[in-house]
């Protein structure tokens, strides 16, 4: 600012000095000119590139955060809301948080040495100007900071108008939703709510504008008599021939850029107060979480078999008790079917087995030592999966196979082959470095649903983990298809400890031991012939599904 508008009057009034030192003047102001705007540039380029590095580093921390939290933290509906605001307000854009607080402090930065500059210049026309200067660019700067505390107060509040109104929104124009509000005319209802947020979002809009406005005059007033006090001064010096015309302008000018340092600190200083409540937001998330899984690592565990023991383990999510004072042992290189209807317990049960959550009271063993001190990646490193749900990964084949950054690619072959994928693999252009999925890849490759379970089946096979767990990956099947492909898994597995879990007895025949669970208790385990024979609420269920699969029921049930 000072090296734009007010060169011409820096220029004048060099010029009508007496002396010769006019062209050494102004060839100084050229050099300096050049290198300020020399600075300028390089700094431009470094804030741009900084900020970028900044964002990069946040964003990387705030996944390694998410990732590394307990299952039952990261799958909670408050905390995920938590970290989808943090990042929006922090640093997911350049229009929040990080990007305009370093952008905005800059300028402010900036603002404030040419403040300084021209400050101590006014000291030649007046010992009293610079008292005026910084004593009215203080209240402007106190007006502001008052402004943004009423903005902060009220954005919490509309924060929260807006994220109910985004979830009707959302409703609303929901697919899935779509039938239920037709059918049953709640699109009526949806209207109404959002009528009543909209006028709640509008009122206190309202307020903060006309908040707004008053602080605007305020500081427009501040200005105003600024401007009369020093231009007054100037104008009476002038007309009573104690400076000259030259003088004149190079003041009028160099003050008239106070006004405008005044605005341009007032956008930035509103930009970063604003900036820094984002980044603040931005920054809770991660503070709060980050480290939440770091541990004391517990006395190396030997992998050679894995017995699992359950000691009066429960597990209660609020006031809902899940799992109700489990006691049990899985010996080593056992086969054990984990049975019951929906809702019995048993998903809860294997995370509880794998460390994804942690018992409300009891304690769990692997080979007699507590794992109460080993983290959770260090818990899932004993077992090789294969859920319901497959994931197939925006990567290669021996990537999706391993999961893993360095994969062994003769494991990789060993894996597919023994799960019956190999041929199809082998015969790709790129075989196991082929991508898979078309989302970062326009060749990428997409298997069929029965080629996708192989896959699966050779990651697990792949990760030679002393457990094996299987929860229901083979809902599609029927019962017998699925006891047959529990039958090649058992024999892939053989003599590791495993755990199937399914809904359907008839699928479980071939386990050493079935547990047989309702409503978070093991209340029968034995063989399939023991339990039919022993327990009527397992024979009860048996012959109620083999009934519905005679009469043509629903393969899932």
């Amino acid at each position: 600012m000072i090296g734009g508008a007010s060169i011409p009057a820096v220029v004048i009034n060099l010029l009508t000095q007496p002396q010769v030192l006019p062209l050494v003047g102004i060839m100084a102001l050229v050099a300096g000119l050049a290198l300020a705007s020399w600075f300028y540039d390089q700094n431009t380029t470094a804030t741009l590139w900084g900020t970028i590095a900044l964002r990069m580093q946040l964003s990387l921390k705030d996944a390694k955060t998410f990732l590394n939290l307990p299952y039952l933290v990261q799958t909670n509906p408050t905390i995920q809301a938590q970290r989808a605001e943090s990042a929006k307000r922090g640093f997911e854009d350049d229009e929040r948080g990080v990007g305009p607080f370093v952008t905005a402090g800059t300028q402010l930065l900036e603002s404030c040495l040419i403040a300084v500059i021209i400050i101590v210049i006014s000291l030649t026309l007046a010992w009293w100007i610079p008292g005026v200067l910084v004593g009215t660019i203080a209240l402007t700067l106190v007006a502001l900071y008052q402004l943004n505390q009423f903005r902060t107060q009220a954005s919490a509040k509309l924060n929260q108008l807006y994220f109910r109104q985004n979830y009707f929104f959302e409703t609303a124009f929901s697919s899935q939703a779509s039938e239920d509000m037709r059918l049953f005319h709640f699109d009526g209802l949806m209207i109404q709510n959002i009528d009543k947020l909209q006028a709640e979002i509008l009122g206190l809009e309202r307020v903060v504008n006309r908040h707004q406005q008053l602080i605007e005059l305020l500081i427009s007033g501040i200005s105003a008599l600024r401007m009369l006090t020093v231009y007054g001064w100037l104008l009476w010096l002038t007309i009573n021939g104690h400076q000259s015309v030259g003088q004149f302008t190079f003041y009028f000018v160099l003050l008239s850029t106070i006004e405008g340092l005044v605005r341009a600190s007032s956008l930035a200083l509103s930009e970063f107060l604003r900036a820094n409540t984002d980044l603040t937001i931005g920054r809770q998330f991660i503070e709060t979480y980050e480290g939440a899984e770091d541990s004391v690592l517990s006395p190396a565990i030997t992998r050679q078999g894995l017995k699992v023991i359950f000691n009066h383990v429960s597990f209660s999510y609020g006031d809902q008790v899940i799992i109700d004072d489990l006691s049990f042992t899985i010996r080593s290189g056992e086969s054990i079917a984990l049975v019951g209807s929906n809702g019995a317990g048993k998903t809860t049960l294997t995370m509880l087995l794998m460390g994804m959550i942690r018992p409300t009271s009891g304690e769990i063993f692997f080979n007699d030592q507590s794992i109460n001190n080993l983290t959770t990646a260090e818990i899932l490193a004993y077992f090789s999966t294969m859920f319901q749900d497959n994931v197939i990964f925006a990567a290669d084949v021996q990537q999706n196979v391993s999961v893993s950054r360095d994969p062994s690619v003769e494991s990789v072959r060993q894996a597919l082959s023994q799960a019956g994928l190999y041929d199809r693999i082998a015969a790709l252009p790129d075989q196991e470095a082929t991508e898979m999925t078309q989302y970062l890849s326009s060749d990428g490759v997409s298997l069929s649903g029965g080629e996708t379970e192989k896959l699966m089946l050779a990651r697990m096979v792949y990760h030679a983990a002393p457990m094996v767990i299987l929860d229901e990956p083979t809902a599609a099947l029927d019962a017998l298809a699925e006891s047959q492909l529990y039958q090649q898994i058992q024999h892939l597995v053989k003599g590791r400890t495993s755990l199937f879990i399914s809904h359907r007895l008839a699928s479980t025949g071939f386990a050493d031991r079935i547990f047989f669970m309702r409503a978070g208790r093991i209340i029968a385990e034995g063989t399939h012939a023991q339990l039919l024979q022993t327990s009527s609420d397992y024979r009860a269920l048996f012959n109620a599904q083999r009934q519905y699969y005679a009469e043509g029921g629903d393969q899932h049930a």
